[in-house]
């Protein structure tokens, strides 16, 4: 026998006998089906009992109980905290979404400007190399001071493009 929750509904009984559902209001029959023709699904207000072209919602103590007992697998009767799952997952990948998004939009605004920087020094470093030839800086790889400065400028203009984006 299932009883009514304390959810503030109206107080019945529930039970099956010779394979019947009976629901019971203070000892007076209100309904008496088949078990076979109760078709029944757990909701979060409670389990709803489709009776042909009529509907139930009851809340029992027991749901699973009450399922398992109607001839239905324990899960089609979830609890009731497992129903906010898949929300609660999505709030989840939300805010991991939101981190990364301005995770990524620092960073790139730090690669930038530090690519702002190399390529200021690098500039200074080309324009020094080309404007005092008698100073003998010696280039590595066989560079001329014109393709540092194309370096530098090259820096530059990626290091404004990622702090624009930024």
């Amino acid at each position: 026998m299932w009883v009514a929750s304390d959810s503030g509904s109206v107080p019945f009984e529930a039970a099956i006998a010779e394979h019947r559902l009976v629901i019971s209001v203070e000892g007076v029959e209100v309904g008496n089906w088949p078990v076979e023709a109760v078709q029944a699904q757990v909701e979060p207000e409670g389990i709803h009992l489709r009776l042909g072209q009529d509907e139930v919602v009851i809340d029992v103590t027991d749901r699973v109980g009450l399922m398992m007992a109607l001839g239905r697998s324990a899960s089609e009767a979830p609890p009731r905290r497992q129903r906010n799952l898949p929300s609660l997952r999505l709030v989840v990948a939300s805010v991991l979404l939101a981190a990364l998004v301005v995770a990524s939009v620092f960073a790139t605004g730090i690669v930038g400007s530090s690519l702002l920087i190399l390529g200021l020094l690098v500039l200074v470093l080309g324009a020094f190399a080309t404007s005092e030839p008698r100073l003998a800086l010696r280039l590595p790889f066989g560079l001329q001071a014109l393709h540092v400065v194309g370096v530098g400028v090259g820096l530059l203009a990626i290091g404004m493009a990622l702090v624009a984006v930024a």
